[in-house]
């Protein structure tokens, strides 16, 4: 009889035990779960627009803001990031929100965004050109006409059409043409083709975007002439965030930006997609704005 007290009471103890290192387990996973969920988390707005952000095909992930959002993120081990794709013009209508907090890598400021928060400066580059193909009629009646300063003369033909992806910022080049003058392009049509088949006389883009378009095209014979709009245009990006986002995450964003720059592989990323004969140019922007300043414009 004793001996059967004693194993059930062992018994009993067994279980007591068992339950609280049961109820202990639960409290462990519970707190871990509170922790993860209470992690603030970035949601990220990208658009693809390559070479700067490259969706899909054989380059996919290789756009030079890209893989640097991907190093700014790495400095940002104590967030949840998350990535969403969205059109060039629905980005542009989230970032203004004023109830969700939404970011985006390598926005340019302009005053149609000054509600929206920026961040340090995370790139830099040259500013729009006017790209010609050398076998356009464009081009041979700038030659005919012994090659005057291509801007204000192209001002002045009332019978050009020029090219512009829809849902970009738009230089003042854009205003200063003839009205009817310009044409608007969804992003999915490669704007080049229009140029090969002499349908347009000219592109207002970046010269990385025009020069990745044309690889991709399968149009490496196709020559192109870049004329920068303006020599003294940089073009500036950050990080844009909509209001709503606190001033802690803009503030860890910043200090991530400071991290990543020292990164080895930084400024090679950031030209990853240039011709070589514009790396002088960049070179100079790069040591002027990036590598000798925290950050800020000088």
């Amino acid at each position: 009889m004793a001996d059967w007290l004693f194993t059930g009471s062992v018994a009993m103890v067994n279980v007591s035990i068992c339950r609280k290192i049961t109820m202990l387990l639960r409290a462990i996973c519970l707190l871990a779960m509170c922790s993860v969920q209470a992690r603030l988390a970035i949601h990220w707005l990208q658009a693809d627009l390559p070479p700067y952000f490259i969706q899909q095909g054989e380059f996919a992930g290789q756009g030079t803001l890209q893989r640097l959002q991907q190093l700014v993120q790495a400095e940002l081990p104590d967030y949840q990031h998350h990535e969403e794709w969205q059109s060039l013009l629905r980005r542009e209508q989230m970032l203004f929100d004023t109830a969700t907090s939404y970011c985006s890598f390598g926005i340019v400021k302009t005053p149609e965004r000054a509600a929206i928060k920026f961040s340090a400066l995370v790139s830099v580059g040259a500013g729009y050109a006017v790209t010609l193909t050398e076998h356009g009629k464009l081009y041979q009646r700038w030659l005919e006409a012994k090659q005057p300063a291509l801007l204000p003369w192209l001002i002045k033909l009332p019978d050009v059409i020029g090219l512009m992806e829809s849902g970009r910022a738009l230089p003042e080049l854009v205003n200063q043409l003839a009205p009817g003058n310009m044409l608007t392009l969804p992003i999915a049509t490669n704007p080049l083709t229009l140029l090969a088949h002499q349908r347009a006389d000219f592109l207002v883009e970046y010269p990385a975007r025009a020069e990745y378009l044309k690889r991709t095209a399968g149009m490496a014979k196709l020559k192109l002439h870049h004329h920068f709009l303006d020599e003294r245009d940089v073009n500036l990006s950050y990080v844009a965030c909509s209001p709503a986002t606190s001033d802690q995450i803009i503030n860890d964003i910043n200090a991530a930006i400071a991290k990543a720059k020292l990164h080895p592989a930084y400024q090679d990323i950031m030209f990853s997609w240039h011709e070589p004969n514009q790396m002088p140019v960049l070179e100079l922007l790069y040591h002027r704005y990036i590598g000798s300043t925290d950050g800020q414009e000088p």
